[in-house]
């Protein structure tokens, strides 16, 4: 009885060792399989630790800025107010002010007083008091920049297709949307229409 007692636990240490043995193989693959996915983890942080060392700066090191634009009174006109939007939205830009207004010939000359001595000022002048316009005041990283990329060039035939006026006008009047140049453009044209603006 000893001695079957005896064979009994030397087959069962035996066959622990077994499924221990057994056990550590199956799971070699995976332990394999994450090994190579750190590997690569690994590299990947290398190369963003090289991607980081050439940059000028952290990425978040856009500087936070306010700018002021508005939908012309096509744009308006046609329903595409929501399709730009949209676009300032899923850019990440927050907007500060946003409102339908009608521009009075009194705004609109203070507006494109730059333009004065142009031929073209009474046209901007006409064009923009025609009917309602939208406006806004955004802001985000770089917004005076970014929104003028995302508006492109002021001659619709010239804009980039993707960009507002690329893809939404036809004339250089009525080029769907105006933004300003500067940060010093944003303070003048936005107290225009939003005198306590901050």
């Amino acid at each position: 009885m000893q001695l079957l007692r005896e064979n009994i636990l030397q087959h069962n240490r035996t066959n622990a060792r077994e499924e221990r043995r057994h056990s550590g193989l199956l799971l070699l693959p995976k332990v394999q399989g994450e090994y190579r996915l750190f590997q690569e983890r690994l590299a990947e942080a290398k190369v963003d630790s090289v991607l980081r060392k050439k940059r000028k700066g952290p990425l978040s090191s856009a500087k936070p800025q306010t700018t002021f634009s508005f939908l012309k009174p096509e744009t308006v006109k046609r329903g595409a107010v929501g399709e730009v939007l949209a676009r300032f939205e899923r850019k990440g830009f927050h907007f500060r002010e946003l409102m339908l207004h009608h521009i009075t010939k009194s705004e609109a000359e203070k507006l494109y007083a730059v333009h004065r001595s142009k031929p073209f000022f009474q046209e901007l002048v006409d064009h923009v008091t025609s009917g309602p316009v939208v406006l806004m005041v955004l802001d985000g990283p770089n917004a005076v920049d970014t929104v003028r990329r995302m508006v492109g060039a002021t001659n619709p035939m010239e804009a980039v297709p993707g960009t507002i006026r690329g893809d939404l006008s036809l004339s250089i009047t009525a080029n769907s949307i105006h933004a300003s140049d500067s940060a010093e453009s944003v303070k003048k044209e936005a107290s225009i229409f939003f005198p306590n603006l901050d």
